[in-house]
């Protein structure tokens, strides 16, 4: 495994979260934070945290939480904080668990850093290290017991894991969990469709053409595509990433959907078109009221390879129906 989660907060919505609380700052912008829970299929041993913070107020309640942790059992067994002065903690557990670490300075105040955290849970020989624009300020290691409950990672979030922290007054933005290696500056930008895709228009419209039906930010139900016959597949052409690539590590793409009747086909898949061939994400099925899904690609299906920006510039997206 690497990528676990990305989140840009463009879509204006917050469907790859298992449970959220996070507060729009706008689109195309980064997010006013309160608190977003990701809940994984399966534990895993250790976790690496990216994201892009910034604090905007200096009298902003007891403390923020950037980034917790919880096992199997559901049980928080790892935090890192900023408190009511802005230094940076790390706790085994709770904020009412063990003290691991202070940083020597303070964070500033309207200032964009670039925050990174890695956090293995281990009774003994443990790691939490965080890093802020690339310099490590805190590191507990050794013969130290870094989880207050089990040896794994189950679940992870940001924003405050308890009551009673401040839930406003800074952003943060450009989030990513990975679960092989260090993260670094990365960005997350939003691919919206644009125009007709190579599949011209399989799917029927509730008005106007295709893809102007599904590239509302945020989504709107009244606007919409429909088919009723299996093997269907619509895809559309999308914008290009902007400023200077250095390398794409990863495509997300999202999908809301629904059924209506009783359709023929009885599930749904998110489809991609790369190099004139389709690649699907996993079979969804469909509900009466309006869901989200998502597919997360790390290398091009098409190669195997790591994308590149030629390839996003090529990319279509899209859904398909399944009998």
């Amino acid at each position: 495994m690497a990528r676990l989660l990305i989140e840009g907060f463009g879509s204006s919505n917050f469907s790859i979260w298992t449970s959220s609380s996070l507060v729009s700052g706008g689109a195309f912008a980064g997010y006013a934070a309160q608190t977003g829970v990701k809940t994984l299929g399966a534990s895993i041993s250790k976790c690496y945290m990216s994201a892009k913070i910034y604090i905007y107020e200096s009298s902003f309640g007891p403390q923020m939480t950037w980034v917790y942790f919880k096992d199997s059992n559901g049980v928080v067994i790892g935090t890192v904080i900023t408190d009511s002065s802005r230094y940076v903690k790390i706790y085994k557990g709770t904020t009412a668990g063990t003290l691991l670490g202070t940083s020597v300075s303070p964070l500033s105040l309207g200032i964009w850093y670039l925050f990174e955290c890695y956090y293995e849970p281990l009774n003994n020989y443990g790691k939490f290290q965080v890093k802020l624009n690339g310099v490590t300020i805190l590191e507990v290691t050794g013969d130290i017991d870094t989880t207050a409950g089990l040896e794994n990672i189950l679940s992870f979030g940001i924003g405050p894991s308890t009551g009673g922290q401040a839930l406003t007054s800074y952003y943060i933005d450009d989030v990513v969990f990975d679960d092989a290696g260090w993260i670094g500056n990365s960005y997350i930008q939003l691919v919206v469709p644009t125009g007709v895709g190579a599949t011209a228009a399989v799917w029927t419209p509730s008005t106007g053409a295709n893809w102007s039906c599904v590239d509302e930010i945020p989504a709107s139900d009244t606007d919409y595509i429909k088919a009723n016959v299996a093997g269907y597949v619509d895809t559309y052409g999308c914008n290009n990433l902007t400023g200077t690539i250095g390398s794409v590590k990863a495509v997300r793409v999202m999908a809301r959907y629904a059924y209506e009747g009783t359709p023929t086909p009885t599930k749904q898949k998110i489809a991609i078109l790369v190099n004139g061939t389709n690649y699907y994400g996993s079979d969804l099925t469909p509900a009466l009221s309006y869901q989200y899904a998502e597919k997360l690609w790390e290398l091009n299906p098409n190669d195997n390879a790591a994308w590149e920006d030629a390839d996003i510039s090529a990319l279509e997206i899209g859904m398909a129906t399944v009998a």
